[in-house]
């Protein structure tokens, strides 16, 4: 159950309107906020949904069955992509956290790169501790801790729906832990979006 903490994708399925007016302004956005268009198998032209991986900045089209082994971020399919506008909310939030100068280390093949965990922390996840973990048990997240630790960083999967407070399982995840992650508020504003597209959430309400 711990290695699936590290599992899925950090790649998002995003589908539009078959209009190239509006694939061109998307795709003119992605590429001003750092994307970089991938190659091969990932052609723009010749679909009207675009993966797009918030870990390597990495962005391609292409038809659906030779490319769907690429995974993402909850197991999304054309039929529930994530809109336009919902991606762009979500990158607003996860843009304030990237490392530029990584990403542009990272080869534009990468479509497939990270999973589908998000960083999380609190100083006071401790006093918060009933509250969010509440929340996260109400939307079907399982702890794999058998004790939290009260370190302020949790690591939550929403490809596996768990969720981890190890300080060993998130320094070997992360390596060096960043100066910042997502606050609670964050989290819960991406998960509002991206639980509407986990078909396997829905269906075990």
């Amino acid at each position: 159950m711990k290695g699936d903490i590290y599992s899925g994708n950090a790649c998002f399925l995003v589908n539009f309107e078959d209009d190239k007016e509006i694939k061109n302004n998307f795709i003119s956005y992605l590429e001003d906020e750092g994307f970089r268009k991938t190659i091969s198998t990932y052609n723009t032209g010749h679909s009207h949904w675009l993966f797009i991986n918030v870990n390597s900045m990495v962005f391609g089209g292409g038809y659906w069955k030779p490319v769907k082994l690429t995974r993402t971020i909850v197991g999304e399919n054309p039929d529930n992509a994530f809109t336009i506008e919902e991606f762009k909310h979500i990158w607003s939030i996860l843009k304030k956290y990237q490392d530029y100068d990584k990403v542009q280390k990272i080869d534009i093949s990468m479509v497939y790169c990270g999973n589908s965990s998000f960083l999380i922390y609190a100083d006071d996840l401790k006093d918060n501790e009933k509250d969010f973990w509440n929340y996260l048990r109400i939307n079907k997240f399982e702890p794999i801790d058998k004790s939290p630790n009260y370190w302020g960083y949790i690591l939550v999967n929403v490809d596996s729906m768990l969720f981890t407070t190890c300080p060993n399982i998130i320094s070997s995840y992360m390596g060096n832990l960043p100066d910042s992650a997502l606050d609670i508020e964050e989290f819960k504003v991406i998960w509002d979006i991206i639980s509407k597209h986990k078909e396997s959430f829905w269906n075990n309400l």
